[in-house]
């Protein structure tokens, strides 16, 4: 359940949620399950992809007019 804690917390820097989530996709591969929710994986995976495309749009701004 501290993995569910850490994904759920705001607080927590998306680059170390990103490496629970590639953590976890890596020991479900090798059938070792992990028990967190769909949800929980769904809604963290969902923030980190948020701020990558913020990434993305704020450097593609940066380079077409710095």
């Amino acid at each position: 359940m501290k993995i569910k804690k850490i994904l759920e917390n705001k607080g927590i820097s998306l680059r170390v949620k990103q490496k629970f989530i590639d953590t976890i996709y890596f020991m479900e591969q090798e059938q070792h399950p992990v028990p967190v929710t769909d949800k929980t994986m769904r809604d963290a995976s969902e923030e980190v992809l948020d701020l990558a495309k913020s990434l993305f749009y704020m450097e593609k701004l940066f380079y077409d007019d710095p």
